[in-house]
């Protein structure tokens, strides 16, 4: 891939996390407060994620311009935010103990919003998500997942995989793809 291109990619990934560490911290107030995203971790978790990304690409004899199926991205990224953690947790000793999960959530929550980059406008999908209690369960076997093992990114890309095709179909059925 062109520098230029990989630059570009670099900037779409980190506005992406950027946003949605926004959306997470005013929707989900509960798990985040405390924390703060590092961003020097976040790049690195990027770029992490690019050179994953080209390991994949070769792996699969995905050539050129072609794209990566958007469930597969989602893993890839997840397992990245994992490894590097770039939620930092800064603990008020006055408020007991405190949610161990928040990189895993962010991953989690971030892995959605690519699948759901089909559907528009997508923040109200991913908002449908957020108020379903139901969705709370599989965010916590998700979750305790992607704490048990980091690096399984291709863990990941299944569970990705079988959330698209219970709740966002049109991902699947479209074989919708991105960098």
């Amino acid at each position: 891939m062109p520098e230029n291109d990989r630059h570009l990619l670099l900037q779409k990934r980190m506005d992406g996390l950027r946003k949605l560490w926004k959306i997470l911290s005013d929707k989900q107030p509960q798990f985040f407060k405390g924390c703060s995203l590092n961003r020097v971790l976040l790049r690195e978790a990027v770029e992490n994620y690019l050179n994953d990304r080209d390991v994949y690409k070769l792996r699969h004899r995905i050539e050129g311009d072609n794209k990566i199926m958007l469930h597969k991205v989602a893993g890839l990224v997840a397992a990245s935010i994992c490894k590097f953690k770039p939620v930092q947790i800064h603990p008020d000793p006055s408020q007991g103990s405190h949610d161990t999960f928040q990189n895993e959530r962010f991953a989690f929550w971030h892995g959605l919003a690519i699948c759901a980059e089909p559907y528009k406008p997508r923040k109200e999908v991913l908002d449908i998500m957020l108020g379903c209690e139901h969705f709370y369960e599989l965010e916590k076997e998700a979750l305790a997942l992607f704490q048990r093992r980091p690096d399984s990114a291709d863990a990941f890309i299944v569970l990705y995989r079988a959330i698209c095709m219970n709740y966002l179909p049109t991902t699947v059925e479209s074989n919708s793809a991105t960098d």
